[in-house]
């Protein structure tokens, strides 16, 4: 699903300025980023169909300097790729998503699970001497540890990278 919002400067401001006024329970000790600063980026990015974090931080980082013009606190950088999941993660989305709504006419949908997922190739054991040995990918819940998904692989291990896009 693509969200295509039609957005002017006066909206953006006006949300700008709207957005001071979320819930922000962050120690003021340490604190690199008004939250405003941040989340204003973060929805632009999303606006703009970005959904995944690497996507939203390479579009703040590449749109710093119209931040900083709409935002108004000119000495602020970047949030780091590490810090925005963390950061984001403290937003209360009900809050957002109202703000959002009332401004833009539009919901903002967090899809985030918290679970991770190792993913790792195998040999089997006891199958045929010589030539390329059959193998499988699994892929299993960090937090129940139950098997996700598995795909059959042959050929060397750099063969894993295409079977785990496909699983």
């Amino acid at each position: 699903m693509s969200i295509n919002v039609v957005y002017g400067e006066t909206n953006v401001c006006n949300f700008v300025e709207a957005l001071s006024q979320l819930t922000d329970d962050r120690d003021n000790r340490g604190k690199r980023h008004t939250l405003a600063f941040v989340v204003a980026g973060v929805v632009c990015a999303i606006f703009s169909g970005r959904s995944k974090v690497s996507s939203i931080f390479r579009y703040l980082r590449n749109r710093i300097e119209w931040l900083r013009e709409v935002t108004q606190p000119p000495e602020a950088g970047v949030v780091s790729r590490a810090h925005l999941p963390r950061l984001l993660a403290r937003v209360d989305w009900v809050e957002l998503n109202t703000l959002i709504d009332q401004h833009f006419g539009v919901q903002v949908e967090l899809s985030a699970t918290h679970d991770w997922v190792a993913i790792d190739g195998k040999v089997l054991r006891g199958t045929l001497a010589s030539g390329d040995k059959p193998s499988v990918v699994f892929a299993v819940s960090h937090a129940s540890r139950t098997l996700l998904a598995q795909a059959p692989m042959q050929g060397s291990k750099v063969s894993e990278i295409p079977v785990v896009r496909d699983l």
